[in-house]
C-alpha cells in the first residue's frame, strides 16, 4: 500500500481504502482502477460522488472566492480523494472524459451543487447523476423525502446502519 493509499474501518466489519490523488499521472491511473471496480462485485455500477470547497480572500472585494478543491469518488469500498485545486489541465480532461462515461451513475446528496461548482471551476460536466436524497421518495409507498439528510444519515434510515465513533474507529485503524 502506498503513503497515499489508507484503511478506514466503517463499522465493525467494513474496511474503505481510501486513495488520495495529488498527480495526474496518479488521477488516470485510479480512475482506470476505480473503473474497474464498477464492473466488479454487482455494484450496479454506480459511484458516489462530493467536493470538497477552498475558500479564500479576495484581495479587491471583501468576499471570499469559492472553488472546488478536491473530489471525492467511491464505488464498493474503493474510495478516491482527487486533490483538484492544484494540479495541472490533464487532471481536469481525465476526471471529465470519466463523469461522461455512459455506463455509469454517479450518485451523491445534494448533487446538482456538486456538479455546477465543477463545471464552474473547471468546466466539468457529468452525463448521469442521481441525487439520493430524492432516491427514497422515488422508490418508496410513503413518499417521504430525505433531500436534507446527509450520507451518514441516510445509511441509517435505509439500513439501520451505524458507524462508529472516531474514537473507537481507533481500534480498528491499521
Amino acid at each position: 500500500m502506498s503513503d497515499s493509499t489508507h484503511k478506514v474501518p466503517i463499522g465493525k466489519t467494513i474496511v474503505i481504502i481510501t486513495q488520495v490523488i495529488t498527480t495526474s499521472d496518479q488521477l488516470n491511473q485510479s480512475l482506470e482502477d476505480l473503473l474497474w471496480y464498477t464492473q466488479h462485485d454487482d455494484l450496479k455500477r454506480l459511484v458516489g460522488l462530493d467536493v470538497e470547497k477552498h475558500y479564500s480572500s479576495s484581495i479587491s472585494s471583501t468576499s471570499s472566492i469559492e472553488k472546488v478543491s478536491a473530489v471525492m469518488l467511491c464505488c464498493g469500498n474503493y474510495c478516491l480523494i482527487i486533490q483538484l485545486l492544484h494540479m495541472d489541465s490533464n487532471a481536469s480532461c481525465y476526471l471529465s472524459k470519466f463523469l461522461q462515461l455512459e455506463g455509469l451513475t454517479f450518485v451523491g446528496v445534494q448533487i446538482q451543487h456538486c456538479l455546477k461548482a465543477l463545471d464552474r471551476d473547471y468546466g466539468i460536466k457529468c452525463r448521469n447523476a442521481l441525487d439520493l436524497g430524492q432516491l427514497p421518495r422515488i422508490i418508496s409507498k410513503n413518499k417521504q423525502c430525505l433531500e436534507g439528510y446527509g450520507v451518514v444519515d441516510l445509511a441509517y434510515k435505509v439500513k439501520q446502519f451505524h458507524f462508529l465513533h472516531p474514537s473507537e474507529a481507533q481500534k480498528y485503524m491499521q
